[in-house]
């Protein structure tokens, strides 16, 4: 994630917390009060879809916005998708939107 990302999120309101991979992700928000995974579709370890479908068993009412440069391989359940390239923007307008 790039600093002007990280800083729009933290001016929102959000914490943010990194990760590098999907395992590192499943591991802090088991850790802790996540209520917005932004995460790409196509990740090191494992698809960002199936990453979303494990988060949600551990926090049903997870938001969940694709930030990627492909489209889902199915359609997407209860999550947005933002196109990159993006503007803040649209990820202000991504993270602002009711679920």
């Amino acid at each position: 994630m790039e600093s002007k990302e990280k800083l729009l999120m933290e001016l929102l309101g959000h914490t943010v917390l990194p990760a590098g991979d999907a395992a590192t992700a499943l591991a802090l928000l088991e850790a802790n009060p996540v209520d917005v995974l932004l995460t790409d579709i196509s990740l090191p370890d494992m698809s960002g879809e199936v990453l979303a479908a494990r988060a949600r068993t551990v926090r049903p009412a997870l938001r969940i916005i694709y930030a990627s440069g492909q489209h889902p391989s199915a359609p997407l359940e209860r999550a947005q998708l933002l196109l990159k390239p993006y503007s803040l923007d649209k990820l202000m307008q991504a993270l602002q939107q009711k679920p």
